[in-house]
């Protein structure tokens, strides 16, 4: 496989497919691996890229991860508007559903 990272965790279900302790998932599979104990540690799966997880995404990064998924976003915020933990609320929702 052609990923820089390696699955440490074993059984790593996403996408359709399974990714074994030692694996090294495409850019694409591992962009989707967000749980930390998949990559062996506490570090979420883009520490190395600067990130936090979607914790430490802005709102308007998480919308647009959302809408690439099809995700459909209901707000809990003022009015109804959406607000950050809606959106990580069905992001997890969708990781979970894809494990």
């Amino acid at each position: 496989m052609a990923g820089a990272k390696k699955v440490l965790a074993s059984n790593v279900f996403v996408g359709g497919r399974l990714f074994l302790a030692g694996d090294s998932p495409e850019k694409e599979y591992a962009d989707q691996i967000t749980n930390p104990k998949a990559w062996g540690g506490d570090e979420p799966a883009d520490a190395d890229e600067g990130g936090k997880g979607y914790d430490g995404k802005k709102v308007d990064e998480l919308a647009e991860e959302a809408d690439k998924r099809g995700l459909e976003v209901e707000g809990t915020g003022k009015d109804g508007k959406v607000v950050k933990a809606d959106l990580v609320a069905a992001l997890e929702a969708d990781d979970a559903a894809s494990a």
